[in-house]
């Protein structure tokens, strides 16, 4: 996301696999990825911080998460990433984004030092957890949900959710369907144009120069040729 004076203004979105449902469980505690996504973010997200000289360290494991090497006041580049999340069977287009910093938490690692845990989980795509997204407790930070059960079919319950983002919420925290101008791409190294030292000017200024000189002895040979004939 990108913003000025705190005001949404053009956004860039990777498109991470999709068609995997979203299960809401207060006994996990950030964000649970399949594996597949969770390939995916990882590969974004080492290469964000490999542009910002971060050593960021995540596990591709069961339960795996990402550790950010000291306190998380001092890493800002992951605070302008979300996870946005489209609805289902909903023509209004309304969709939802996540801030990733709603995942992150600093822990207290010994001797006055802390990491900074992204609780960005991967899961075990044999295990049947990893066949949804899991939003976790976490989640409920910046957004209040409110869950519907119908036992009308006993063997068949169906729930439903409403989803408002948080009175309480600290981060940028979204639910609706404002649209946004496409903005630079994140993801894509930018190579920088660099300006010509005085060497490269002088060394084009001497292959002038030995063009003209030779330009100017092969006429000045021509012309003598010439007068030799006259």
């Amino acid at each position: 996301m990108y913003q000025e004076n705190d005001a949404d203004t053009s956004e860039f979105f990777y498109d991470l696999p999709q068609g995997y449902p979203v299960t809401f469980a207060t006994n996990f505690k950030g964000l649970g990825l399949p594996a597949p996504v969770y390939s995916n973010f990882l590969t974004l997200f080492s290469y964000v911080n490999g542009v910002n000289s971060v050593n960021v360290t995540c596990d591709n494991t069961l339960d795996g998460i990402c550790v950010l090497p000291g306190p998380c006041a001092n890493f800002t580049a992951y605070n302008d990433f979300a996870f946005k999340f489209n609805f289902t069977n909903t023509n209004d287009g309304n969709y939802m984004r996540i801030p990733m910093a709603a995942f992150a938490e600093e822990v207290l690692v010994g001797s006055g030092n802390s990491l900074c845990n992204l609780y960005v989980t991967y899961l075990d795509s044999n295990a049947a957890q990893s066949q949804d997204v899991i939003l976790g407790g976490m989640f409920f930070q910046e957004f209040f949900g409110m869950f519907t059960n119908d036992y009308t079919q006993v063997n068949d319950p169906t729930q439903e959710v409403s989803l408002w983002v948080g009175r309480d919420a600290k981060l940028n925290a979204y639910i609706g369907n404002e649209v946004l101008p496409t903005g630079v791409n994140p993801f894509v190294p930018v190579v920088p144009t660099e300006e010509p030292t005085p060497s490269a000017i002088w060394v084009v200024l001497l292959v002038v120069v030995l063009i003209a000189l030779a330009a100017f002895l092969a006429w000045s040979y021509y012309r003598m040729k010439l007068a030799k004939h006259a």
